[in-house]
């Protein structure tokens, strides 16, 4: 089960703060709230602080727009499951 709160910093920019697990149920509505927001043409800050886990459906939407989205809070596993080696940690 996934929980994705949206938090609007300005007009133009949205902080999505993921918690719980990102598998294969939970993974079409994450891939639906991303793409709504990048559609629209907002700046995309993904907070995965809270992510326990991801499955690989995730892990490949993720490297699919992370040149397009802000990611911050990936724990050292998450960095490792999205084979996410030249992304720097946001923590402001």
């Amino acid at each position: 089960m996934i929980h994705v709160e949206e938090s609007f910093t300005d007009e133009r920019t949205v902080l999505l703060r993921i918690e719980g697990r990102l598998d294969r149920e939970s993974f079409p509505a994450f891939r639906a709230v991303c793409q709504r927001h990048l559609e629209a043409g907002r700046r995309v800050r993904l907070d995965m602080g809270g992510l326990n886990h991801i499955g690989q459906d995730g892990r490949e939407f993720v490297r699919s727009i992370r040149k397009r989205v802000r990611l911050q809070g990936l724990s050292e596993y998450l960095k490792l499951a999205i084979d996410e080696y030249d992304v720097k940690d946001d923590a402001r």
